[in-house]
């Protein structure tokens, strides 16, 4: 059983048109240059997606410079 110390901070969030804000449940202190991951979503399940790879060819053909390669997923956001 983890500590109440130990479990992450959690996030509430409010929606304007197409943004939303996400506010943070504990003071969180970077220092000058530093970085650090919060965990902003918990493990979710039952999450339907697609996961394809997209090849674009441009104009001149299949040449190494005309390839553009991605690998996308896709989910609903409900």
């Amino acid at each position: 059983m983890a500590s109440p110390g130990s479990l992450a901070p959690s996030f509430s969030e409010k929606s304007f048109s197409d943004y939303h804000m996400y506010t943070l449940s504990e003071l969180v202190t970077l220092n000058e240059n530093e970085q650090k991951q919060i965990e902003f979503f918990t493990e979710a399940f039952n999450v339907t997606l697609r996961k394809y790879n997209l090849v674009i060819v441009n104009a001149g053909g299949s040449t190494e410079n005309n390839l553009n390669v991605y690998n996308r997923i896709e989910f609903e956001n409900s």
